[in-house]
């Protein structure tokens, strides 16, 4: 009994810690770029691919893992709503999420990464990855 009611602690403690709306506002980013034979992660967490670009607009992306829905933001408002499917979700600060195409027009394969105090939008064409890499940031 004390063992069950330990992991029902835990349960509750581990849902609670996974947040189901993320919130992530960019200020400053920069490019990297990486080979099919590299991990989004591996390409994110080696400054030598990266490359600086500033945007000029701070931008946010506003994700719900309870509806899968993504609605990206730029200072002027929301831009764009898209769904999405959850590759990887260990916390709201350890995930990775895949854009889904409902008319199949997608060239490319499009999601967020964010690992290691890290975060990128990637764009995959099936043989280089570009990342656009969210230098200054904030998750909520």
């Amino acid at each position: 009994m004390k063992k069950l009611f330990l992991s029902a602690i835990f349960a509750v403690v581990a849902f609670s810690n996974n947040a189901q709306v993320v919130t992530i506002t960019v200020f400053q980013t920069s490019d990297a770029v990486g080979s099919n034979d590299r991990s989004l992660y591996e390409i994110l967490n080696h400054p030598d691919m990266e490359r600086p670009v500033d945007l000029p607009l701070t931008f946010s992306y506003k994700l719900d893992f309870t509806h899968n829905v993504c609605i990206f933001k730029s200072d002027g408002g929301e831009l764009i709503r898209a769904n999405f499917i959850v590759k990887n979700k260990k916390s709201d600060k350890d995930f990775e999420i895949e854009f889904t195409d409902p008319n199949n027009e997608f060239d490319f394969i499009y999601g967020i990464v964010v690992c290691n105090s890290n975060a990128a939008y990637f764009e995959n064409n099936g043989s280089i990855t570009e990342l656009l890499v969210f230098k200054a940031f904030t998750i909520l």
